[in-house]
C-alpha cells in the first residue's frame, strides 16, 4: 500500500506542470504538494463548495489524467467544474467524441458513463468490442474493418478446450441508434457464406447498440441455431461490468488489421499477445462509422 502511495505521488509531481492551473491546485490542495497544506476529502470539499463525493469523482479522473499520456479526456475539466455543483463527468463526456485510441481511463469511464458509448468514434468503438473479447479469452481478435478482403468489422477466434480447434467469428458492430433489421442481418449472414471458402468463418456475430428488431420468420435462438449470435447493449454493458484490464494495460493495445493469409492459420495466444506488445511499443515510440 506504502508503494503504491508513493508511486501515484511521484506520478503526481511529474505530470503536475503540465496540467491546467485550475487542476494543479486541486492536485496541490489534495495531496499537499509544493508546500501547502495537504487537504482531506471533506475539507477539500468544503473550500470548493461541494460534496465530498464530487471531489472524490474528480480524484479519481485528475489521478488518471497525469496517467495518461495525451490527457485529451481530462484537460477539459477544470476548478469551476468543481465549484458549481455537478459532476465533472459531462467535461469529459464532451472531449469523448475527439479521443483518438482506446486506454484504460477511457472504459474505467464508460463503466459508469454507458451513455457515452455513443460518443466515441467508431474505430474506438470497435477497439473497444475487439478488446472486451480479448479479455474474455478469444484469441487472435483483429480489427479488419479497412481490409478489403473481408466485409467484417472484427476477426476472433474461441480455441475449444483440449481439441485446440479454432472457431472463427465474423464480426459486424453497430453503433446505430436504431435497431437492426432483417435486412442487415441477411447482408452479414451473405457475406459470411460467400467468405467462408477463403476464411473458414464459423458463426456471424452482430454487436448492436441499438439492439435488434422484431423478427417475424425467426427468433433470436432460431437464429443462434443457424450460426448467427446477436449481440445488443446489455450484453455489451455486461462486458464491460465485467472487465479488467491486464498487468500492463489493455488486452490488445495495438490490435493487427488484415485477415491471416489464408494457409497460414491463426495465431496461437502466446504469438498473439507478443504481437500486440510489439505493435503497443511502436504505436508509443511514435506518441478515445457507423
Amino acid at each position: 500500500m506504502k508503494d503504491d502511495l508513493q508511486e501515484m505521488m511521484r506520478q503526481t509531481h511529474n505530470g503536475l506542470d503540465t496540467l491546467p492551473e485550475a487542476l494543479r491546485n486541486f492536485v496541490e490542495l489534495r495531496f499537499g504538494i509544493s508546500g501547502r497544506p495537504r487537504h482531506s476529502v471533506r475539507r477539500l470539499a468544503s473550500v470548493l463548495g461541494v460534496k465530498p463525493a464530487r471531489v472524490r469523482a474528480a480524484e479519481v479522473h485528475v489521478l488518471a489524467a497525469l496517467r495518461h499520456p495525451t490527457r485529451k479526456i481530462f484537460e477539459a475539466l477544470g476548478l469551476e467544474a468543481l465549484r458549481v455543483n455537478r459532476d465533472p463527468a459531462p467535461a469529459i463526456a464532451d472531449a469523448i467524441e475527439s479521443v483518438e485510441q482506446l486506454t484504460p481511463e477511457l472504459i474505467a469511464h464508460l463503466q459508469t458513463r454507458n451513455d457515452d458509448l455513443r460518443k466515441i468514434p467508431w474505430m474506438v468503438f470497435e477497439h473497444l468490442v475487439a478488446e472486451c473479447l480479448g479479455q474474455q479469452g478469444f484469441r487472435d481478435v483483429r480489427l479488419v474493418g479497412r481490409d478489403p478482403r473481408t466485409s467484417a468489422d472484427l476477426y476472433a477466434t474461441w480455441v475449444v478446450g483440449p481439441i485446440g480447434s479454432p472457431i472463427r467469428f465474423f464480426i459486424e458492430v453497430k453503433r446505430w441508434r436504431e435497431r437492426v433489421g432483417i435486412t442487415v442481418i441477411n447482408e452479414v449472414v451473405g457475406a459470411m457464406f460467400t467468405e467462408r471458402e477463403r476464411f473458414g468463418w464459423h458463426v456471424a456475430m452482430i454487436v448492436a447498440v441499438g439492439g435488434f428488431a422484431r423478427f417475424e420468420k425467426y427468433s433470436h435462438l432460431e437464429l443462434s441455431l443457424r450460426g448467427v449470435e446477436l449481440k445488443q447493449k446489455s450484453d455489451l454493458l455486461s462486458w464491460l461490468r465485467g472487465y479488467r484490464p491486464n498487468a500492463n494495460g489493455l488486452w490488445l493495445p495495438a490490435p493487427l488489421e488484415k485477415m491471416p493469409e489464408p494457409g497460414l492459420g491463426e495465431l496461437s495466444h502466446d504469438e498473439s499477445s507478443g504481437s500486440h506488445q510489439r505493435r503497443a511499443g511502436r504505436a508509443a515510440r511514435s506518441v478515445v462509422r457507423r
